[in-house]
Protein backbone atom coordinates (compact mmCIF):
# COMPACT_ATOMS: atom_id res chain seq x y z
CA UNK A 1 0.00 0.00 0.00
CA UNK A 2 1.38 3.36 -1.09
CA UNK A 3 1.62 6.48 1.16
CA UNK A 4 -1.34 8.94 0.29
CA UNK A 5 -0.17 11.75 -2.60
CA UNK A 6 0.42 14.98 -0.19
CA UNK A 7 -1.81 17.46 -1.38
CA UNK A 8 -0.67 20.90 -3.55
CA UNK A 9 0.26 23.79 -1.80
CA UNK A 10 -2.54 26.02 -0.94
CA UNK A 11 -3.14 28.55 -3.95
CA UNK A 12 -2.39 31.98 -1.83
CA UNK A 13 -4.89 34.10 -4.32
CA UNK A 14 -6.84 35.98 -2.78
CA UNK A 15 -10.55 34.52 -2.33
CA UNK A 16 -13.25 36.88 -4.25
CA UNK A 17 -16.10 38.37 -3.02
CA UNK A 18 -19.33 37.83 -4.30
CA UNK A 19 -21.23 41.38 -5.54
CA UNK A 20 -22.69 43.12 -2.50
CA UNK A 21 -25.17 45.23 -3.95
CA UNK A 22 -25.32 48.82 -2.99
CA UNK A 23 -28.76 51.72 -3.04
CA UNK A 24 -28.66 55.02 -2.18
CA UNK A 25 -29.64 55.44 1.65
CA UNK A 26 -32.53 57.74 2.42
CA UNK A 27 -31.45 58.41 5.69
CA UNK A 28 -28.13 60.16 4.51
CA UNK A 29 -30.66 61.50 2.18
CA UNK A 30 -32.64 63.45 5.15
CA UNK A 31 -29.11 63.96 7.22
CA UNK A 32 -27.89 66.02 4.42
CA UNK A 33 -31.39 67.92 3.75
CA UNK A 34 -31.36 68.25 7.37
CA UNK A 35 -27.79 69.82 7.81
CA UNK A 36 -28.36 72.19 4.86
CA UNK A 37 -31.88 73.74 6.22
CA UNK A 38 -29.83 74.20 9.48
CA UNK A 39 -27.64 76.09 7.07
CA UNK A 40 -29.97 78.33 5.88
CA UNK A 41 -32.06 79.07 8.78
CA UNK A 42 -29.50 79.82 10.83
CA UNK A 43 -28.03 82.76 9.42
CA UNK A 44 -31.67 84.36 9.19
CA UNK A 45 -32.24 83.69 12.81
CA UNK A 46 -28.87 85.69 14.12
CA UNK A 47 -30.21 88.63 11.43
CA UNK A 48 -33.72 88.62 13.23
CA UNK A 49 -32.33 88.24 16.42
CA UNK A 50 -29.11 91.38 16.32
CA UNK A 51 -29.93 94.86 15.93
CA UNK A 52 -30.64 96.52 12.75
CA UNK A 53 -27.43 97.72 11.84
CA UNK A 54 -26.54 93.95 10.76
CA UNK A 55 -28.64 95.10 7.70
CA UNK A 56 -25.54 94.81 5.39
CA UNK A 57 -24.77 91.55 6.26
CA UNK A 58 -28.02 90.44 6.19
CA UNK A 59 -27.82 91.41 1.87
CA UNK A 60 -25.29 88.29 1.94
CA UNK A 61 -28.14 86.34 2.51
CA UNK A 62 -29.22 85.46 -0.79
CA UNK A 63 -26.34 84.43 -2.00
CA UNK A 64 -25.65 82.44 0.74
CA UNK A 65 -28.86 80.40 0.28
CA UNK A 66 -27.92 80.32 -3.24
CA UNK A 67 -24.50 78.56 -2.63
CA UNK A 68 -26.61 76.07 -0.40
CA UNK A 69 -29.17 75.46 -3.21
CA UNK A 70 -26.15 74.30 -5.40
CA UNK A 71 -24.49 72.26 -2.76
CA UNK A 72 -28.09 70.42 -2.28
CA UNK A 73 -28.58 70.21 -5.61
CA UNK A 74 -25.13 68.88 -6.76
CA UNK A 75 -25.51 66.07 -4.00
CA UNK A 76 -29.02 64.95 -5.72
CA UNK A 77 -27.17 64.98 -8.93
CA UNK A 78 -24.18 62.79 -7.47
CA UNK A 79 -26.70 60.28 -5.81
CA UNK A 80 -28.30 59.71 -9.53
CA UNK A 81 -25.04 58.48 -10.55
CA UNK A 82 -24.01 55.79 -7.55
CA UNK A 83 -22.65 52.73 -7.85
CA UNK A 84 -25.11 49.46 -7.84
CA UNK A 85 -22.73 47.12 -6.36
CA UNK A 86 -19.17 46.17 -5.32
CA UNK A 87 -17.13 43.13 -5.94
CA UNK A 88 -13.23 41.88 -5.63
CA UNK A 89 -12.69 39.58 -7.81
CA UNK A 90 -9.33 38.34 -9.96
CA UNK A 91 -7.23 40.23 -7.28
CA UNK A 92 -8.98 44.25 -7.84
CA UNK A 93 -11.79 45.63 -6.66
CA UNK A 94 -15.29 46.22 -8.88
CA UNK A 95 -17.62 48.81 -9.04
CA UNK A 96 -21.11 48.15 -10.84
CA UNK A 97 -23.43 50.53 -12.04
CA UNK A 98 -26.49 48.93 -13.97
CA UNK A 99 -24.87 49.39 -17.53
CA UNK A 100 -21.43 48.71 -16.76
CA UNK A 101 -18.56 47.65 -14.70
CA UNK A 102 -15.27 49.73 -13.74
CA UNK A 103 -12.13 48.55 -11.91
CA UNK A 104 -10.99 50.39 -8.63
CA UNK A 105 -8.18 50.84 -6.90
CA UNK A 106 -8.48 51.08 -2.89
CA UNK A 107 -7.56 54.60 -1.27
CA UNK A 108 -7.33 56.37 2.32
CA UNK A 109 -8.79 54.60 5.66
CA UNK A 110 -11.39 52.99 5.29
CA UNK A 111 -14.07 53.00 8.71
CA UNK A 112 -15.80 49.80 9.58
CA UNK A 113 -17.71 49.70 12.32
CA UNK A 114 -21.42 47.33 12.64
CA UNK A 115 -23.61 50.18 11.80
CA UNK A 116 -21.66 52.26 9.10
CA UNK A 117 -18.71 51.72 6.32
CA UNK A 118 -16.89 54.40 4.52
CA UNK A 119 -15.08 53.15 1.97
CA UNK A 120 -12.92 55.03 -0.80
CA UNK A 121 -12.04 54.28 -4.06
CA UNK A 122 -10.10 55.99 -6.97
CA UNK A 123 -11.01 55.10 -10.83
CA UNK A 124 -7.54 54.50 -12.15
CA UNK A 125 -8.67 55.66 -15.95
CA UNK A 126 -10.36 59.02 -15.31
CA UNK A 127 -9.21 59.62 -11.66
CA UNK A 128 -12.33 59.98 -10.20
CA UNK A 129 -12.67 59.51 -6.69
CA UNK A 130 -15.95 57.64 -5.22
CA UNK A 131 -16.72 57.74 -1.22
CA UNK A 132 -18.46 54.16 -0.27
CA UNK A 133 -21.27 55.37 2.33
CA UNK A 134 -22.98 51.96 3.81
CA UNK A 135 -25.63 52.64 6.42
CA UNK A 136 -27.98 50.16 7.73
CA UNK A 137 -30.46 51.59 4.42
CA UNK A 138 -27.57 50.97 1.88
CA UNK A 139 -27.35 47.68 1.81
CA UNK A 140 -28.97 44.35 3.00
CA UNK A 141 -27.89 43.55 6.56
CA UNK A 142 -26.50 40.03 4.90
CA UNK A 143 -24.35 42.24 2.09
CA UNK A 144 -23.11 44.26 4.84
CA UNK A 145 -21.81 41.65 7.08
CA UNK A 146 -20.28 40.03 4.25
CA UNK A 147 -18.37 42.89 3.52
CA UNK A 148 -17.60 43.97 7.06
CA UNK A 149 -16.50 40.44 8.10
CA UNK A 150 -14.56 39.87 4.96
CA UNK A 151 -13.07 43.30 4.86
CA UNK A 152 -12.21 42.82 8.72
CA UNK A 153 -10.50 39.77 7.87
CA UNK A 154 -8.18 41.08 5.19
CA UNK A 155 -8.26 38.91 2.47
CA UNK A 156 -8.27 41.49 -0.41
CA UNK A 157 -4.58 42.08 0.82
CA UNK A 158 -3.36 38.56 0.09
CA UNK A 159 -1.26 38.18 -2.94
CA UNK A 160 -2.62 37.19 -6.12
Amino acid sequence: MSAPTPAPPPNRRAPGLAPVKLRSSPSLQRLYSGVVLLLALLPLLAFLLSDVEALPAALWLPVWWVILAASFWNQRRRGQNEPTALSFDSGGWCLHWQTERRPVVAIGEWLLWSWLQILQFRDESTDRRWRLICLPDSASSDDRRRLRVWLNMGRWRLPS
